[in-house]
Parts: C-alpha cells; structure tokens; sequence
C-alpha cells in the first residue's frame, strides 16, 4: 500500500468513526420505521446480529490493511446473510417486491457494526496506518 493509499484510507476510515455515533442513531430510527412493516422473528434479527458483530473485526483488519478480500467478505456477509435469512427464516410468503426486511436487516446489521465501531473508536483511531510522509 502506497503512501496515498494509505492517507485516502486513514481519511476514510476516520471521517466513519467520527461519524459513528450519529450513523447509529439513524440506523436505529431506520429499524424504528421498518419494525412494523415485518412480522417478527427473534433468528431473523439475532442473524443481522450475528453478521454485525462478525464484519466488525473484519472491517477493522481492512481499514488497517486495506485488503479487498475482507472488503468482499464484508459484502459478501451482509447480502448473502440477508437473502438467506429472509428465504428460510421468514419464508416465501414474503413477497420479493418488499424491500422491508431488507431494510430492517441493514438497520440491525449496521447499527451492531457501527456501534462497535463507535465502542473501540480510540482503539481503532490509534491502530490505522500512519500515512507515510510525501516526498
């Protein structure tokens, strides 16, 4: 990773932790709105959970090592969980043209991933690359 890879990640990474506790926020009222438009189910939201609170540290090695493959794997977690959640935890009767529980897997699997970004936000500050200086 060059030295401008490296200062355009360290920006990037902490314009989102210096965000985090209003990303939060928003990403509990946009569950707040999309709670009453999905039948609920605990193994639905425990999943978002679950795929939060496992793309936390996978994001944190990528801002520290800005590896696409953890980027990819971050995605990859998060849309894959939801379409897998939403088939066989919620069922077909969902229509696919309903974008609510997708909504509402977002809302709970950001709000856990930010929140932790928000919880260790010292700890991740310290840990990110130093951009090299410019020659």
């Amino acid at each position: 990773m060059n030295a401008r890879q490296q200062k355009i990640m360290r920006r990037h990474a902490s314009g989102v932790i210096r965000l985090s506790p209003f990303l939060v926020l928003a990403a509990a009222a946009f569950y707040l709105i999309s709670f009453p438009h999905v039948p609920f189910s605990l193994a639905y939201q425990l999943t978002a959970v679950l795929a939060g609170a496992v793309s936390f540290p996978l994001l944190w090695h990528h801002w520290r090592k800005q590896s696409m493959a953890l980027f990819i794997t971050i995605i990859m977690l998060l849309t894959f969980g939801s379409q897998i959640a939403r088939d066989h935890i919620l069922g077909v009767g969902f229509p696919l043209s309903s974008l609510w529980p997708d909504a509402q897997f977002l809302s709970l699997f950001f709000f856990v991933l930010l929140s932790l970004v928000f919880l260790f936000r010292s700890r991740m500050r310290s840990s990110l690359p130093d951009a090299a200086p410019s020659a």
